[in-house]
């Protein structure tokens, strides 16, 4: 694989699946594609080879960085058909295989990107991609989903999701979907807990994790032994954790996209532990789990060990970055 350079020095990979993805890219390109759903080849088609101008008549193009860590996805996901670290270990020939080939019990796939390079628009990509291809039916093997959760690890962040998600603001405004394909566009956005009517395809829960977090019934007190508790209201914790855990565990197809996930950095983490009770609520309704975890940082290591996350498909760090100046030094 060629190699950037800063001030003279090779960049050398540091995480190796990212460096084998990257090789196969490349190859996989010259090749049109070839393996994926007619579905994602026109919208890989559409959004990387086309020309694209805003409304104001300003040319727009994706960033290299984000075209690359959508097709990785893609790749590892409905080419190659990965769905655990042990598959994509052996596919891609690694020299260290995870220790633990049960690691997941769905499929998980992390990116490593710079602040400030664009993730949200690959979560974007990546939502686009599932969408269409479930509303059209695509039979290749895999599994799609129109319904989606989006985690933000606090409100700060999740204020800044809500900028470009809300009632799909960025996908409908900037090239995501073909003209062809815009009237079968309905994806219906729902921000925390919010109990309004569901009417879109495809539905994004959008929230910060804390909502997920399961509330416990505190003792009662002398008086509400005798009074009984105070009747509940919809705005009650414990009821509006009930309404947003139901209303996802009804979905056959939920996919979950953690953003920050460098917080998502151990299994006994209550973060995760929220992820695995969805899981094991739609093995239990559907007798399918999720449809995969999409995990976003800068940083996403663990912090007991310094180690990087093992299941991370795409490394875009930030010294490669500020060479493409799409970060600041």
């Amino acid at each position: 694989m060629a190699q950037r350079t800063l001030n003279g020095q090779e960049v050398r990979p540091k995480i190796e699946l990212d460096a084998r993805i990257k090789d196969a890219i490349v190859k996989w390109r010259e090749q049109k594609y070839a393996g994926a759903s007619d579905v994602t080849k026109r919208l890989l088609n559409f959004w990387f080879l086309e020309d694209h101008y805003l409304a104001s008549g300003r040319p727009f193009e994706f960033w290299q960085a984000q075209r690359e860590a959508i097709e990785s996805l893609i790749y590892v996901y409905e080419v190659s058909k990965y769905d655990s670290l042990a598959t994509m270990a052996t596919g891609f020939n690694l020299s260290r295989v995870p220790p633990d080939p049960s690691w997941s019990a769905w499929p998980k796939y992390g990116f490593k990107m710079a602040t400030g390079s664009g993730k949200t628009l690959v979560m974007e990509l990546a939502i686009v991609w599932q969408y269409f291809n479930k509303l059209f039916g695509t039979t290749n093997g895999v599994r799609y989903s129109k319904h989606f959760l989006l985690l933000a690890p606090n409100i700060i962040v999740l204020d800044r999701l809500k900028e470009s998600l809300e009632n799909a603001r960025e996908i409908r405004t900037l090239p995501f979907v073909p003209p062809e394909w815009q009237r079968d566009f309905d994806l219906q956005v729902l921000i925390q807990s919010e109990r309004i009517a569901k009417y879109g395809k495809g539905i994004l829960h959008l929230t910060n994790i804390q909502q997920l977090y399961e509330r416990f019934d505190e003792p009662l007190n002398p008086a509400a032994e005798q009074l009984g508790p105070k009747p509940r209201t919809e705005t009650d914790p414990q009821v509006a954790w009930e309404y947003l855990f139901n209303s996802l565990s009804a979905y056959d197809d939920l996919l979950v996209l953690n953003d920050e996930a460098h917080h998502v950095h151990s299994d006994d983490l209550e973060w995760n532990r929220t992820i695995q009770k969805l899981h094991v609520s739609s093995m239990e309704r559907h007798k399918q789990g999720l449809v995969m975890q999409l995990d976003f940082s800068a940083t996403p290591k663990d912090l007991k060990t310094g180690s990087y996350f093992p299941h991370i498909i795409y490394d875009y760090p930030l010294r490669q970055a500020i060479i493409d100046r799409k970060v600041k030094r």
